[in-house]
């Protein structure tokens, strides 16, 4: 999946939430992460998978915000699409860490 995505992605089910921890390619460390969660709303103490993702507040994604303001409003919020978000925080990351030696 890595390799094809460019994201790495580690799956944490638990009895409120289920929770999908994100983790590009490109990142530079281990800690540089992003975690989305389905949380529970409902009265049954299931997890509803057809509710939409949070993003959840990890360190990584709270730079991000500071560095990046407008892009989780602009694709989490105002289009809501998580894909086209972890395409730009991809992108991102990969211009920031790859040195590109024209001829």
């Amino acid at each position: 999946m890595q390799s094809l995505f460019g994201y790495e992605l580690i799956f944490a089910p638990g009895t409120s939430t289920y929770q999908v921890k994100v983790r590009s390619i490109s990142a530079e460390r281990e800690e540089d992460y992003m975690q989305f969660a389905w949380v529970d709303t409902g009265e049954d103490g299931k997890v509803d998978m057809s509710a939409p993702l949070q993003l959840m507040a990890t360190p990584f994604a709270q730079g991000l915000q500071r560095s990046k303001p407008g892009l989780i409003k602009l694709y989490l919020h105002t289009f809501n699409s998580i894909p086209m978000f972890l395409s730009e925080v991809n992108r991102h990351l990969f211009e920031s860490t790859t040195v590109f030696k024209g001829k």
